[in-house]
């Protein structure tokens, strides 16, 4: 009895230890295909080549784990997503940094003649006091005649209130034309006046 329970018993291990040694097989296969797709997947994300895929998982499937390890050590750096997202960045960057007719107060996009930003009412640009010609606020100097930047915006002239002279002599214009003429042309404002 006590050889029939033996016999018995060395069968029912041997029988749990194939089951056993089937289902690390079976778990070997499965992680040496997963193994394999995720070398697949990886490749192809990280290179445009069609051939380089190809030999990193024909490199696991001979070696399996030493061929996966000489594969992370062999492969591009970063994916492609990653390298075409970090270029748009830094595309953006130097778009950014090279966009020099925007506004400094509210950052739109302006005109390089505008003298002020139609958004924000913000100067741009002032006259140079010696040649006239227009300066970006943020020159030191005149580019075309070397003159020094006054320490005024604008020069006084822009500035000044109209003299007496000047009064006069539209008085007199006025007074020239017709009478409705002569009370339209009142009400009207300058446009120098308007900005």
């Amino acid at each position: 009895m006590f050889n029939v329970l033996a016999i018995t018993d060395g069968q029912t291990w041997a029988k749990a230890l194939t089951i056993v040694g089937i289902a690390l097989a079976a778990y070997a296969l499965i992680l040496w295909v997963a193994l394999l797709l995720w070398t697949y997947r990886d490749a192809r994300a990280r290179t445009a080549s069609k051939e380089l895929p190809l030999a990193a998982v024909l490199l696991v499937a001979i070696f399996n784990l030493p061929g996966l390890l000489l594969y992370l050590a062999l492969r591009p750096p970063e994916a492609l997503v990653d390298a075409y997202g970090r270029e748009l960045e830094s595309a953006a960057f130097m778009r950014e940094i090279q966009k020099p007719d925007a506004c400094p107060e509210c950052t739109r996009s302006v005109d390089s003649n505008f003298v002020a930003c139609p958004y924000c009412r913000a100067t741009l640009q002032t006259p140079c006091a010696s040649c006239e010609r227009s300066l970006r606020t943020n020159w030191i100097m005149c580019p075309f005649c070397t003159a020094p930047r006054d320490a005024a915006p604008w020069p006084e002239r822009a500035r000044r209130a109209p003299t007496a002279a000047s009064t006069q002599a539209a008085a007199g214009a006025a007074s020239a034309m017709e009478p409705e003429a002569a009370s339209a042309q009142t009400r009207r404002v300058p446009a120098s006046q308007g900005v």
